[in-house]
């Protein structure tokens, strides 16, 4: 949490011997002598074909105005052979071409050019950038060539906010610090017996009932995230390249589930589990996960499947 408000808040880390420090640290670094020196006539170039790199230049742009008070005015440009700019270029040769996530960092007296195959790549590229930000007052940026992709294609986090509700804004300032360090997987577990957090429209009981409670207090009110909200973070999620991964908890860690629904269970009590015997049991997961995922747009969905005890199944004529 130290390292992710260091670099939410100074947009960089430096070494003592003033070598620029990276996290995490790029595949291949060759630093070399000289700056990049940032002027009022400094703009931030961007090939308008390549996915992504328009967005990641505004990026860059909205990040290094502040502590330069620099214009850096943003715009599309074919060529890309302008001198003294920041560009957010194609691959131009083969050895340019890079790998999925993956991007090429070139910094010298000229200017900057960073290339890239997709947005993924023109975003972390942006990233590293940023961890580059001049501090407040100084124009310049080392000279040195980055080559990097991700070792891991799967970098995530996961919030569980069944036991705790954190709420929307806590969550997008997250995916700003999962996004300064390339994290690219939000695992969202929404569900399990303290509360349920995700609103449905064929199951309202579930948040007027399931989301009341958290692990510290059974009697706090209703604590959900709407559809809306769902949609909001999302698109937040989408323009960092976060991929978010909605958690329903099942057959077990569902009370809070039961407290709204008692009668999907073995004893018509707000049970831990669901009846694996009741054929309505199964027809409710079915419309939660049909709702869910029409929600969400990612080719995952976590559904639990832990610690699940037996006892009450076994002793359940419907079982």
């Amino acid at each position: 949490l130290t390292l992710v408000s260091t670099l939410l808040c100074t947009g960089s880390l430096c070494a003592a011997a003033g070598q620029p420090v990276f996290c995490p640290e790029p595949k291949t670094v060759t630093l070399q002598q000289g700056t990049f020196e940032l002027g009022k006539a400094t703009p931030v170039l961007y090939a308008p074909k390549a996915p992504g790199a328009e967005a990641a230049a505004r990026f860059l742009a909205e990040t290094w105005r502040t502590p330069t008070g620099l214009p850096l005015p943003v715009q599309a440009d074919k060529k890309m052979k302008a001198t003294g700019a920041v560009c957010f270029a194609e691959p131009a040769a083969p050895d340019e071409r890079q790998p999925p996530e993956g991007y090429l960092l070139k910094i010298t007296p000229a200017g900057i050019r960073l290339v890239a195959s997709d947005a993924a790549g023109y975003f972390y590229g942006a990233q590293t950038l940023r961890q580059l930000t001049p501090a407040p007052g100084a124009m310049s940026v080392p000279c040195l060539e980055i080559r990097d992709a991700p070792r891991f294609g799967w970098r995530g986090l996961m919030l569980d906010e069944s036991r705790h509700f954190i709420g929307k804004e806590a969550v997008l300032k997250i995916m700003d610090g999962m996004a300064s360090l390339k994290l690219n997987r939000f695992h969202w577990h929404l569900t399990d017996s303290p509360g349920w957090r995700l609103e449905l429209k064929r199951f309202p009981e579930l948040t007027t009932v399931g989301a009341t409670g958290d692990q510290t207090d059974p009697k706090r009110p209703a604590q959900f995230y709407t559809q809306d909200d769902i949609r909001e973070i999302l698109a937040y999620a989408r323009a960092r390249q976060i991929l978010v991964i909605p958690e329903i908890e099942l057959p077990a860690h569902a009370t809070a589930a039961m407290r709204a629904f008692p009668n999907l269970s073995c004893t018509g009590k707000p049970e831990f589990m669901y009846c694996a015997g009741n054929d309505e049991a199964i027809r409710f997961l079915e419309q939660v996960l049909d709702e869910t995922l029409a929600l969400f747009d990612s080719p995952f969905i976590h559904i639990g499947g832990d610690e699940c005890p037996k006892d009450v199944w076994k002793k359940c004529p419907k079982c």
